[in-house]
């Protein structure tokens, strides 16, 4: 189909449909379509804000975070979002905390020094949750192979 568009292409990102109607296009997130919007729609750089959250079990106080936007590729290809905070505790809450926060204006910028704590603590989650991804995809891998014997 060089130079054109067919006007009888269907698109679906249904798997229902796509099971229905063979002659559409199943669109997955990891469809070069899917992959290429997605690197359209990108930041060209870090985004940065300052928010204010209640909280019942997080004492009031300034804390710096980030959030990092993980490919996990294995068996299959999916994206994750994974706060670091410089305490782990308010690593696993700030998900949470950030659905009711509001943006605040006039707070401080995160200092070159949190960055780089931050950026250290993410590289050590992320070691450690890189070989915990390896052994299950090698686990995953084996049984099937064990299956197909």
């Amino acid at each position: 189909m060089a130079g054109g568009t067919d006007p009888h292409l269907r698109l679906t990102f249904d798997p229902a449909a796509a099971d229905e109607d063979r002659s559409a296009v199943f669109v997955t997130p990891t469809h070069p379509l899917a992959r290429q919007a997605a690197k359209a729609s990108e930041p060209p750089s870090t985004l940065a804000c300052a928010v204010s959250a209640k909280s019942s079990s997080v004492a009031s106080g300034r804390y710096s975070f980030a959030i990092y936007r993980w490919k996990v590729m294995g068996e299959t290809e999916s994206f994750a979002f994974q706060p670091v905070c410089e305490s782990e505790e308010h690593s696993k809450v700030l998900l949470e905390l950030l659905e009711g926060a509001t943006a605040t204006q006039g707070a401080a910028a995160i200092t070159a020094a949190e960055e780089e704590r931050l950026e250290a603590i993410h590289y050590r989650v992320w070691t450690a949750r890189r070989g915990e991804h390896i052994e299950s995809v090698t686990q995953a891998s084996q049984a099937r192979l064990t299956s197909l014997k």
